[in-house]
């Protein structure tokens, strides 16, 4: 980079987007990605997953701990894996499991089979699995987040929803207008979690909000607090049904975290919130600080590379460095001016 630079080819947008290609795919850049990536599912909120011992007595700090390492390697993964395959983060049908993750959500892994003689799994180091692929799609119905989006006996559609609405389809949740405390389960033991929750949010001051919170929210209710599939709950089916309304006005339907998975994968709400979160954590800037089209642009670059994070790394940094010269070059020649030569 610094010989292309010494030799003045670095004015060039065809030889900077070569440039930019070249350090996306090293892999200290590839670390940067995994570490937006952290911040993009804001993990840093989730330290520790406690759970209640009387409701989930098998939930250990093991289980926590190990569950927050397969969600690391989901996410180096993605990042790794074919230029960064960002639908495929969105709707994977595999997870990293070890033994005794296996064991815990009931699934099996290939390499911890009982040994002759034995009735006791061999420990096996993390693998990839399928796992519930016919619930289950991508970082939606994680585990890992979907425990940490939950209270300690109960699942949360509400903390659930505001991660799908703020976080990955990128719309603005205000902070309810005054503190409310969530209805206790105990106080409504007939209710199912989607039922107390529909009456807790049934307020006007509430509504407004909630009726883009908790339809997303709802689509995981398939999932306990510590993000076991569950087909019922408290003797009745659970409803996972949900719905979007979309900035452009069409209603789209979905029912359980795949299709809510698969929405979002093709959502373009999705894909521009991702556009301009790697632009910030990448310039440090907004992106419409960079202009209106900035969005749109590297909108339609995100697409043209089928979705490639590695790519759309590129095309940040071509787009911050031929724009960034174009607003310092003014201040640089007022500067030779006022110092003379």
């Amino acid at each position: 980079l610094l010989d292309a630079a010494k030799a003045g080819r670095l004015t060039s947008p065809d030889e900077l987007r070569r440039q930019a290609r070249r350090l996306a795919a090293d892999p200290r850049s590839r670390a940067r990605l995994v570490e937006f990536l952290r911040s993009w599912l804001n993990l840093d909120r989730l330290h520790e997953l406690d759970k209640s011992d009387t409701a989930h007595p098998d939930f250990t700090p093991e289980i926590a701990a190990d569950l927050r390492t397969s969600l690391e390697l989901a996410l180096q993964h993605a990042a790794d894996s074919n230029g960064g395959d960002f639908k495929n983060l969105l709707n994977s049908n595999s997870i990293f499991m070890n033994t005794r993750l296996a064991q815990f959500y009931g699934a099996t892994l290939p390499d911890s089979r009982p040994a002759a003689g034995s009735d006791t799994a061999v420990d096996s180091e993390f693998q990839m699995v399928k796992f519930e692929p016919e619930y289950r799609a991508g970082i939606v119905s994680h585990p890992f987040l979907l425990s940490g989006l939950a209270y300690l006996e109960t699942s949360s559609p509400i903390h659930r929803g505001v991660f799908v609405s703020r976080g990955l389809l990128g719309r603005g949740v205000k902070p309810p207008p005054i503190a409310v405390a969530p209805t206790a389960p105990e106080l409504s033991p007939e209710l199912s979690t989607r039922e107390r929750v529909t009456v807790q949010t049934s307020p006007d001051m509430c509504v407004n909000c909630h009726n883009l919170i908790n339809s997303l929210g709802f689509a995981l209710e398939n999932f306990d607090a510590v993000g076991r599939y569950r087909s019922q709950e408290k003797g009745k089916a659970v409803d996972a049904s949900g719905q979007y309304l979309q900035r452009s006005g069409q209603l789209v339907r979905f029912t359980g975290a795949r299709e809510l998975a698969e929405f979002l994968a093709e959502s373009e709400e999705t894909q521009r919130s991702f556009v301009r979160q790697l632009f910030h954590h990448m310039v440090q800037q907004p992106v419409l600080a960079w202009g209106p089209e900035a969005v749109d642009d590297l909108s339609k670059a995100f697409a043209g590379g089928k979705f490639q994070m590695q790519e759309l790394q590129a095309e940040i940094a071509v787009r911050a460095a031929l724009q960034g010269w174009s607003v310092s070059a003014p201040a640089t020649a007022a500067v030779s001016s006022a110092s003379g030569p």
